[in-house]
């Protein structure tokens, strides 16, 4: 689901991500399949903004608690690839890194 500010603010957006899933095989987007990226009943709140975040929008993120995380739906896959595998990514990163 996403939200927009508009016309209060040129650029807000808010965007709950549910039910996210991942493939390593079998690309075809139009087939339904891959596996779950995060546990059930867990959603992810993006808030994405121009050069600052609107005052009723920092209201709201202090009075309901929600601080920044930082979260990359695409690295997460990594985590939970097989450990071997995990392995060769970490040692393909350090190598093209120069480590």
């Amino acid at each position: 689901m996403a939200f927009v500010a508009r016309p209060f603010d040129p650029f807000c957006r808010v965007t709950i991500d549910s039910g996210i899933r991942y493939r390593r095989s079998n690309f075809a987007l139009n087939e339904l399949g891959g596996d779950p990226l995060l546990l059930d009943g867990i959603s992810i709140l993006e808030i994405k903004v121009g050069e600052s975040v609107p005052l009723w929008l920092a209201h709201l993120t202090n009075r309901y608690r929600i601080f920044r995380i930082p979260f990359s739906k695409y690295g997460t896959t990594y985590l939970k690839a097989d450990p071997q595998e995990s392995k060769t990514l970490l040692l393909t990163r350090m190598l093209s890194n120069g480590e």
